[in-house]
């Protein structure tokens, strides 16, 4: 066997092994591949799969690296660049960098096309859950069907089921939560039985649908099981994701030290993971536990009103809002007399409600304006802190098949 059939060889049974969630194998073949000296092309092949494992095991920046590195083969093919492009963009949505990961995903679809249908399917769904996550449903829609139909013509059932599946998803975004079970329920078999990690992503979307039907203690129980998968699987962020869900529905069920724990074990991942804007998400669902419990309200209003700065800069507006509320909610709990209309003046345009609000801004926004019209009628006493509803400030980022889309 000549040194560059090996290198393919290793390089093709390493997508095998992350395929079916044997992610230290697949590390491990894949630096084997390597070490055996490739010619340039299947090289950059390499390290855009490489770089997946990398990111998701130690940092985003070493993962970037080794796309730096592929991005350096002399005279690589558009498709090639493509698939660079396409990696790029998984990693940066996974460490929450919408933006920078949207910006990579239109260059990869511009890059591919269906002559390797694989390659321009993959990049569809990611961008697809991309679009989900910053609320543009119509384009999310448009990328899954067109995946479904590029996918269905080649025989790609996994692909397309994963397509499937996230259109199911936004069946439950629009409220349809039985036509959400139904499209999960018809594809989870298929996905499921790919792997431990693609189990666990079956769970957590129907964990979400569960929430939004009001069956808490159901959905804690789906997101336990996913939990445990993806720890199994040495898949940090995954399980990152998966926990600060968990705290978001303790905080639903007024679990108030399980909701700060489990938001504090989530932010620890992320931060370990280089995926600082997860990080803030995770810190603000912690201070959101601590105001509901009525802990230390000075404090969390100061850290509520830091995080949404930052999470403004990063661009996530809604999550921005939803802690500047939280922080008011903190004021409201320990206002002095007199403070209201400061109180009112630090709200702002958070309080306003808009026709597109995602439901748990709009609880945040009613509750906080309910307490402030409390307080301005009595100027005197304790204002009653804001029920919990109003605290479950940090949405959780979209989670679904789409991103275990595992690298090439």
């Amino acid at each position: 066997m000549s040194v560059v059939a090996s290198a393919a060889e290793l390089h093709a049974q390493s997508v095998r092994e992350t395929e079916h969630g044997r992610h230290a194998e697949a590390r491990r073949l894949l630096r084997a591949a390597l070490r055996s000296g490739p010619e340039p092309e299947l090289r950059a092949r390499i390290l855009i799969s490489l770089a997946y494992h990398q990111a998701e095991r130690r940092s985003l920046d070493d993962g970037l690296a080794l796309l730096g590195e592929a991005d350096e083969v002399p005279d690589l093919p558009p498709r090639l660049r493509g698939m660079v492009a396409a990696q790029r963009g998984l990693l940066f949505m996974r460490a929450g960098r919408s933006a920078d990961a949207l910006s990579a995903l239109d260059a990869a679809v511009g890059l591919l096309d269906e002559s390797v249908a694989e390659d321009i399917c993959r990049p569809l769904l990611t961008r697809g859950i991309l679009q989900m996550q910053r609320g543009v449903l119509t384009a999310a829609r448009a990328d899954f069907r067109r995946c479904v139909e590029i996918a269905g013509r080649h025989g790609l059932d996994m692909l397309a089921a994963k397509a499937s599946h996230n259109l199911g998803y936004l069946s439950l975004l629009s409220g349809a939560l039985p036509q959400a079970l139904r499209d999960m329920d018809a594809v989870w078999a298929t996905l499921a039985g790919q792997s431990p990690t693609y189990a666990a992503v079956c769970h957590i979307d129907r964990a979400q649908v569960l929430l939004a039907a009001g069956l808490w203690r159901e959905a804690d129980d789906d997101l336990a099981h996913a939990v445990d998968l993806f720890a199994g699987a040495k898949a940090p962020q995954d399980q990152a994701e998966a926990e600060l869900t968990r705290a978001q529905v303790a905080l639903l069920e007024e679990r108030h030290t399980d909701a700060r724990r489990l938001a504090e074990r989530a932010r620890k991942r992320f931060v370990a993971r280089g995926a600082d804007t997860w990080a803030l998400l995770a810190e603000h669902m912690a201070v959101a536990a601590a105001v509901a419990k009525g802990k230390g309200a000075v404090t969390a209003a100061e850290d509520a009103a830091r995080v949404a700065t930052a999470l403004a800069t990063a661009g996530l507006d809604d999550d921005a809002r939803r802690a500047t509320l939280t922080g008011v909610a903190a004021l409201l709990a320990v206002r002095p007399l007199g403070s209201v209309e400061e109180i009112r003046a630090a709200a702002g345009d958070a309080i306003r409600l808009r026709r597109d609000d995602p439901i748990a801004t709009r609880l945040a926004a009613r509750s906080v304006r309910a307490t402030l019209a409390d307080a301005e009628g009595s100027r005197g006493g304790p204002t009653p802190s804001c029920g919990p509803h109003s605290l479950t400030c940090t949405a959780t980022r979209r989670r679904s098949a789409a991103s275990t889309s595992r690298p090439r």
